[in-house]
Formats: C-alpha cells, sequence, structure tokens
C-alpha cells in the first residue's frame, strides 16, 4: 500500500445492518389474495449504514497521544515521556594526567680548600748553599726557574664549571725580582699548562703579588704543580740573612663542576611539577576528597646514596598537615614507590586545573671517591589514580549527567500521515536541586512506520536551582526542525537526554548529593493542521448477513427499481467523500467488496464544507442528500442464499481531501451518514405467491 492510500480507522458508533431487515410482506405463511385491481407497483425500504464520526471519539479511543484542548476544544496531538532523575554522585571525579619527570642534580658544589704553603729557598734558585750573615759584593742577574707540588685532597679528577685557584706570591729574597710569570701545571694530566698568571716585577725583601689561575671550563687532576720563571735583578753588597725564600700560598674557591671524580660532599636539589587536569569541567577552588591517591614512583640514576623528600603541596589531612612522604635512603639504581592516600584530604590547588608536587633530595657524603655527572637524575614518574570529591568549591564547566534512555511507542493510526501538522512545540520538565545554571540535551531519534528515520537535537539553558529547596522549571521551546520531525509522525522514539551542569563561570559549591530531574518531555501541536492528501477514515466493518433465497428469486422477478438514498451531515470545515462498502469477511470489505456504493469507478457521495466563523472554529453543519440507482443484481448481493455459509459485512469509509492550507479541527466536529435502499417491486400474483 503506497503512502497517499492510508487509511485512519476507528470503531463505529452505529451502524444499521442488513440483518434486521423485516420484509413483513413475505412472512412464512401469510395469505395474500389475488390483487382484485391491474397489478401496482411495491416499495420495500431497507436501512443500510447509519453512522456517526465524531473527533472526539477518534481522540478518546487515542488519549496517549491526541487530546481535546479544554479551552479552545482543538484537537491536539500530545506525546509525554518521563525520564526520570540523576544525582550528581560520582561526576565530581578528575584523574589528573599521569607524567613523569626526571630533575638532574645539577653542577656539583666542591668546597674551596687551601694548598699546603710553598717555600722555594735562594740556594734553591741559585743553586747553591749561602751563609747567613755572609754580605756578597756582588749578586749577578740570574734565571727564576722552580716549580712546587699543588696537591687537592680527595680529588681525582674534576670538570669545572665555575672556579679558580688565588696566589698569593711574596718575595723574601734580597733581590728584585723581574719577569715573573706563575704556570698551573696539571701534572696528573700529561703536565698539560692549565692558565698562567704575568706578575711581572716583584721587590726584595717582603714585596708581594697575587694572581688568579682560572679553572672554569677546565678538566684537572687533583696533581697539580706551579712553576716559576723570570730573573732575579744584579745588587751588589747584598746581605744573607737566614735562609731567604720565595713563599707561595694556593687558595682553591669553591667550585662548581659538571663532573667530579672525588670524595663528594653532600649535595641537595629540589624540584616542583604539576599534574595538569585533562579538562576545565571541574576548576577546584577547594574541595574536599572522598577517595583517591597519587603514587610516586622514583628512581636514583646517581650514582650516590640520597634521601628524598616527596610533597604535595596543595593537599593537607583534616589536621592541616601537608601531604609528606620521606625515603630516608635510595640507593643508585634503586626504585621505590610511594603512594599517598587521599581520603579526607582537603585540596586548595594553586592553580584550579593542577595538582601541585614538589621533591627535596640530599645526597650522602661519600666516603670514598665516586664518579659523580651533573646530569645524574632523580627520575619521578606519577601514577595517577580517580580523585573522587565529596565536595567542591569552584567553578564548573558542563559536567554531565546522563539519565536513562527511554523508549516510547505511539500507534498513530493509518491515514494520519496524510496530515501536516501547523504548529508544534516541546516542553521540558526540570526540577533542579544543583546550584549552577545547566544545559538540557536531548537527542530524540523517531521511526515511523514506513522505516523512514528523524532525529531531533535540543539544548536549553535553565538557571540555577536550590539545593535545600529544588526549583522546578518549565523549558518551552519550538526549535525549527520540530515541526518537520513530528510530521513524520515517529511511531517509534527513543530520546537520550543528559544534564550539563555549570558554564564555568560561576563560583558556587555543589556535593555529590544534589541532583536534577527531567521530569517529563511532552511534544505538542496545535489544533490547525492540513491534509496533504486524501486521508480516508474507516469504521469497523459491521455484520449484515441476512440469508432468504426466496426473497432474492421475487427481487429477481418482481423487480422495477431501487435506489440508495444517503443523508449526509458534516460539522468538520472540510469536503469529504462517503462510499458504502459490502464484502464477504471484515479483513477484505474494503480491498475486495462485492459492491461498493457509489462503484469504485465513480466519485464518492460529496459532503459539503461546514461554515467556518470568524474565529476559525466550524459554526454550523451542512447536509446533503445523495441518491444513486441499483439494478435487481445489485440489490441481492445484499441479501445471501439459503445455503450460503459465509457472511455479509458493510463499512463506510470517509475520504477527506487534501486541503491545501491549514484548518482547525474541534473534537465536537462530526459527520453523521445515514444510508438507506429503497426496492420497487411488481405488485403481482408471482409476488404473493
Amino acid at each position: 500500500m503506497t503512502r497517499n492510500s492510508r487509511v485512519w480507522h476507528r470503531p463505529s458508533r452505529t451502524t444499521g445492518v442488513l440483518g434486521g431487515l423485516c420484509l413483513a410482506y413475505f412472512v412464512s405463511g401469510c395469505a395474500v389474495e389475488p390483487p382484485s385491481a391491474p397489478s401496482t407497483e411495491f416499495v420495500i425500504s431497507i436501512p443500510v449504514a447509519n453512522d456517526s464520526t465524531r473527533i472526539a471519539e477518534i481522540v478518546r479511543d487515542r488519549s496517549d497521544f491526541l487530546q481535546i484542548n479544554d479551552a479552545t476544544g482543538g484537537m491536539n496531538i500530545r506525546i509525554s515521556s518521563e525520564v526520570g532523575r540523576e544525582d550528581v554522585g560520582d561526576r565530581l571525579q578528575i584523574t589528573p594526567t599521569a607524567n613523569s619527570f626526571a630533575t638532574q642534580i645539577g653542577n656539583l658544589n666542591i668546597p674551596g680548600q687551601s694548598a699546603p704553603p710553598i717555600s722555594v729557598a735562594l740556594s734553591e734558585i741559585l743553586g747553591q748553599e749561602v751563609e747567613s750573615g755572609v754580605t756578597l759584593p756582588l749578586l749577578p742577574s740570574g734565571d727564576v726557574d722552580v716549580s712546587a707540588d699543588v696537591p687537592l685532597e680527595n680529588v681525582t679528577s674534576l670538570t669545572i664549571e665555575e672556579g679558580s685557584l688565588v696566589i698569593d706570591f711574596s718575595n723574601g729574597l734580597p733581590v728584585g725580582l723581574e719577569g715573573i710569570r706563575l704556570s698551573l701545571i696539571d701534572v696528573g694530566n700529561g703536565s698539560v699548562e692549565v692558565d698562567a698568571v704575568e706578575l711581572g716585577e716583584v721587590a726584595p725583601n717582603g714585596g708581594s703579588s697575587s694572581g688568579v689561575f682560572v679553572l672554569s671550563g677546565k678538566t684537572i687532576s687533583g696533581n697539580l704543580s706551579i712553576a716559576v720563571t723570570g730573573v732575579t735583578t744584579q745588587a751588589t753588597n747584598v746581605l744573607i740573612e737566614g735562609d731567604p725564600s720565595l713563599e707561595i700560598q694556593a687558595t682553591l674557591s669553591d667550585l662548581l663542576v659538571s663532573s667530579a671524580f672525588a670524595v663528594i660532599p653532600q649535595q641537595e636539589f629540589s624540584d616542583s611539577q604539576v599534574l595538569s587536569f585533562p579538562d576545565d569541567r571541574i576548576q577546584v577552588t577547594s574541595a574536599l576528597i572522598e577517595q583517591g591517591g597519587l603514587v610516586l614512583r622514583i628512581t636514583n640514576d646517581i650514582e650516590i646514596i640520597m634521601a628524598v623528600e616527596l610533597r604535595l603541596d596543595d593537599l593537607k589531612d583534616v589536621n592541616g598537615n601537608p601531604s609528606v612522604f620521606l625515603v630516608d635512603e635510595l640507593t643508585p639504581g634503586e626504585t621505590q614507590e610511594v603512594r599517598f592516600d587521599l581520603k579526607n584530604t582537603e585540596f586548595s590547588p594553586l592553580d584550579p586545573l593542577e595538582l601541585r608536587l614538589s621533591y627535596t633530595v640530599a645526597t650522602f657524603e661519600s666516603n670514598r671517591p665516586l664518579e659523580i655527572f651533573s646530569t645524574g637524575e632523580l627520575k619521578v614518574e606519577a601514577i595517577t589514580e580517580d580523585l573522587l570529591f565529596e565536595r567542591v568549591q569552584g567553578r564548573i564547566n558542563r559536567v554531565g549527567l546522563d539519565l536513562p534512555s527511554v523508549e516510547q511507542s505511539v500507534a498513530f493510526p493509518d491515514g494520519l500521515n496524510n496530515v501536516a501538522i501547523g504548529e508544534t512545540a516541546l516542553d521540558i520538565f526540570v526540577t533542579s536541586a544543583v546550584g549552577f545554571l545547566a544545559d538540557v540535551e536531548l537527542q530524540v531519534v523517531g521511526t515511523n512506520s514506513f522505516g523512514e528515520r528523524g532525529e531531533l537535537l535540543v539544548q536549553e539553558r535553565f538557571e540555577r536551582g536550590d539545593p535545600s529547596d529544588p526549583v522546578n522549571f518549565k523549558l518551552s521551546i519550538s526549535p525549527t526542525d520540530l515541526t518537520d520531525f513530528l510530521n513524520l509522525l515517529p511511531t517509534d522514539m527513543s530520546i537520550s537526554s543528559s544534564i550539563q551542569l555549570g558554564d564555568g563561570l560561576e563560583d558556587e559549591v555543589i556535593t555529590q548529593e544534589q541532583w536534577v530531574s527531567i521530569d517529563s518531555v511532552v511534544f505538542r501541536t496545535s489544533p490547525r493542521l492540513s491534509v496533504l492528501n486524501d486521508t480516508q477514515i474507516e469504521p469497523e466493518a459491521q455484520d449484515i448477513t441476512f440469508k432468504d433465497s426466496e426473497i432474492r428469486n421475487k427481487i429477481l422477478n418482481n423487480f422495477v427499481g431501487a435506489r440508495v438514498i444517503t443523508d449526509l451531515e458534516n460539522s468538520i470545515p472540510l469536503g469529504v467523500g462517503v462510499r458504502l462498502y459490502v464484502g464477504r469477511t471484515p479483513e477484505t470489505i474494503y480491498t475486495d467488496p462485492i459492491i461498493t456504493v457509489p462503484n469504485i469507478g465513480s466519485d464518492p457521495f460529496q459532503a459539503v464544507a461546514a461554515p467556518v466563523g470568524a474565529d476559525g472554529y466550524s459554526s454550523g453543519t451542512e447536509t446533503v442528500r445523495r441518491e444513486i440507482a441499483l439494478t435487481a443484481e445489485d440489490v441481492v448481493k445484499f441479501i445471501l442464499e439459503d445455503d450460503d455459509t459465509g457472511s455479509l459485512y458493510s463499512g463506510v469509509r470517509v475520504t477527506i481531501p487534501s486541503t491545501g492550507e491549514e484548518v482547525e479541527v474541534l473534537g465536537t466536529d462530526f459527520i453523521n451518514i445515514i444510508a438507506g435502499l429503497e426496492v420497487e417491486l411488481l405488485l403481482d400474483e408471482s409476488l404473493v405467491e
């Protein structure tokens, strides 16, 4: 069956049955005298149909989706679905993004030290012993070329980023010095010159000078020496007192080194990290954590034992104590896991979308030389768990509450698909016990009886509720695609709904116990509609079985004429067509009738549209009488033979043609159909035999 030929079935109010026919003139055993006058005609009246189709009855039989507007009397389509309530519950949950960090120990701090004083006697410079108290008449100029060891204690090698070796030079000789040059020699590294200092002239008898060997950017061993070169000035009458000498004091500054093979003193370093939240749905100012935790897996990739203090900077327990854990000993290459149980912990972040953690490392002082590099790391792996908040103060940005899906079936009658709905609206009834404004989102998927599928997406905002006094909201909207969706006449609908809490702008408090309810979703239409294609209303078939072979014969033998007279009273503001059907079974009466009045090849009886008042409603009725002639063969189709084991059924099909414009149908509108069959028979002797 095509869509344009759909029909709208409804139970019949009343229908006359041919089985009630009583032809008194043919009563068995009745003796009729032969006529004493010429034959004449005899008229038999047979009731065929008496049907009243009222809009209110159609609505009452389908009250699950049709209703009469109490104020206007108009017919509306109204489909209501209950959805339900959803608590905030475990939606107050964040899982920080897991992350891994590595913090280098960085440049090592090596404390400064002073080398033992260096003394170079005059005799060593001259290459001969000189007695004290002797006056030398002439001391000629000579070369100075001496060296002395400067060992660094507990050091095998260092790569220095910052540091120096300071030299204090004192001339205790009775002669002056010229062109004095000091060279720092790395004996342990092939006796390369590390740096040099030009002191120039140094006065005799206590003259002094100083210089600095720059060690930054140098790699040195712990086996150093200082070479002194220059010349003595010529002098006369030189008195030698005691054992005059050159004095050199070498002082190593505090060093920053990028690598060291040495006895390593305690080193300290620290770092701070953040674990970001994956989105901005929950922006915490402060929150109480109901359950959750954080695991920190730490690994020592430095060749020295260390102690590590781990701290969650934004978290405190119920007594206000910070969340701190001390790993008192972590050996080289060792990994340990620390789990912070955050149950009943107060979370007050500096940044509402981050959780901070920090750690401080103190290495143990080594008791033997170790090779350490500044690139050595403490590795920290943060393994996150769900953090479920019992209470949150802050901003909420579209935290979703998914409500149960609702499946709805609507038994739209055949033929209603030919009706176009004019105006539509959607009411969403919401109760909110959440202190944030929110959006209700609906996704409605509908499929009609033809398998056509439609989808409707709706989003509407409602104001904040009150946890202590829940607030009821009625959201009435008319989205542009709602009319198209309802004109699909979906017989099966699936409603998926969710509530999105917060807009990320308001700062409020929310708890797990707060809730939102979508009490119902109501689709409704105005009573104004237009008929797109011819629409048929078919009442239930009525049994009109009547069997009498004798009467059939008399009609065939004495037939003069017959006609069906139909009175049509119409208060619907639409013209309608009416056709009578007679068939052998209720199922086939409209598809395989034995007779129709008028016949299928002719137009149906036409009922004129009722007049319409200024208010757009029907203001009265229009009544018309239609007649159509039948043959004797047509008439006997209403009567079965005595031995026929079947039955006869009658029905009335009302056809509402397409309107091309909107009309308004009231519950009080109706169409009455009264049909009767008049048969004229020749009254002669054969009729009364």
